[in-house]
């Protein structure tokens, strides 16, 4: 039961910023921004101070203060952070940069001096990045009354919508979004993630169709189809898509999480279990890995990976990265403390998990599984996935076959 990343829409959807964002912000964020640095730390996400500010590898120049993105801090030192955003990386000074907090309190200062459609773009998409949803929505519905023919307004304030579960008025944007501007990518994988919110798989797999046609270095289209296709168990259908979109971006823990799950599904367990303990390195405070390994130590057909206690460890870290809300999260932890001979523990907390899934937009399967555990450890027995009927115990990776 490997879980894909954005199986529950829970990730921030990709958002398009006004092209001319970082032309009217920038130069505003050297001049207010000068004499703070931010306090970093590793997975701090930042944008550069200015257009001027250049991010090094060596002498080379990879990236400028030119093209707005935002990175992500990987490593403080020398006085120096090393910074990634995609497959650009390379280092800055800290006071070049910017937490999304500094960032919006920049944008801020420019809106109350003269309101602009990409000032509200640009501070909507930083405060969509902090999750502050509603926050965002405000601001894109300003972009939408100052500029009504502007794609990108509808396109971001869909993927808002999304994060809210207002799918219906999501989709309801994502069309506009693409009725002015057909060739408008992420519109197109927004409305997908909204069909696939709703089960509506062969609807969301034809918008990641025409994203990545539309745009072929895509890579969270490219994960996302494969987290259709996975929706559906058509695991190899959904490996490759899996593969180019780490390819296409390495840094993606969500990507690498996906593509760990779809392996724990065709039986891979030891290329599942290095997937999710990259996806854990590169984000430590990404809880779904945590669950997701801990799942194959709890529950797999094969011994040798079965390990009680670390699964209890690692679950119980990620229920706390959750904060205890999350029935994914529940239900592994009750696969674990089955594993390790507590079954009172694992009913009270795979009975919990039943309480939050539907609230959760859990599927159809994904209940009956649940049912399904709770019986096994009324009974005081652990559960176990079914070995993958193309694969024997031995196969790719060392591994036999998984379940669920």
């Amino acid at each position: 039961m490997g879980r894909v990343a954005g199986r529950s829409v829970r990730r921030v959807g990709v958002v398009v910023l006004v092209a001319v964002a970082v032309a009217v912000v920038a130069p505003a964020l050297k001049a207010e921004g000068q004499a703070r640095g931010p306090g970093l730390k590793k997975g701090t996400e930042v944008i550069l101070k200015s257009k001027e500010v250049s991010v090094r590898l060596g002498q080379k120049v990879v990236a400028t203060g030119q093209e707005y993105r935002i990175y992500r801090v990987d490593r403080v030192a020398d006085g120096r952070a090393w910074i990634s955003a995609g497959k650009l990386r390379g280092w800055v000074k800290p006071a070049e940069l910017l937490t999304l907090d500094q960032a919006i309190e920049v944008a801020t200062a420019l809106i109350e001096r003269q309101p602009t459609a990409t000032l509200h773009g640009h501070r909507g998409y930083l405060k969509l990045r902090l999750r502050d949803y509603d926050g965002a929505i405000a601001d894109f519905d300003e972009v939408i009354r100052l500029d009504p023919k502007l794609a990108v307004g509808y396109n971001n304030r869909g993927q808002a919508r999304i994060q809210k579960k207002e799918y219906d008025g999501a989709l309801a944007d994502f069309d506009e979004a693409i009725r002015l501007d057909p060739k408008l990518a992420v519109a197109h994988d927004g409305r997908g993630t909204a069909h696939l919110a709703r089960h509506e798989y062969d609807a969301a797999i034809a918008d990641f169709d025409a994203a990545v046609k539309l745009d072929p270095n895509f890579a969270q289209a490219y994960s996302d189809r494969a987290v259709a296709y996975y929706a559906q168990g058509e695991n190899a259908r959904a490996l490759p898509d899996a593969e180019q979109a780490v390819r296409l971006d390495p840094s993606s823990t969500r990507a690498i999480q996906s593509r760990g799950a779809i392996r724990d599904e065709l039986g891979d367990y030891a290329g599942a279990l290095a997937d999710f303990d990259a996806a854990i390195k590169l984000d430590p405070a990404f809880a779904v890995p945590y669950g997701a390994r801990a799942w194959i130590w709890a529950t797999c057909p094969v011994a040798k990976y079965r390990d009680g206690k670390k699964a209890v460890q690692s679950a119980t870290r990620g229920c706390e990265l959750g904060k205890w809300k999350d029935f994914n999260l529940l239900h592994e932890l009750a696969a674990a403390r089955a594993e390790a001979g507590d079954f009172d523990a694992a009913v009270k907390w795979v009975t919990k998990a039943l309480e939050l899934a539907p609230e959760q937009d859990a599927s159809p399967k994904r209940l009956a599984l649940l049912r399904e555990c709770l019986d096994h450890y009324r009974a005081k027995k652990p559960f176990r996935t079914e070995p993958h009927p193309g694969r024997s115990p031995g196969g790719p990776g060392g591994s036999a076959n998984p379940g669920h």
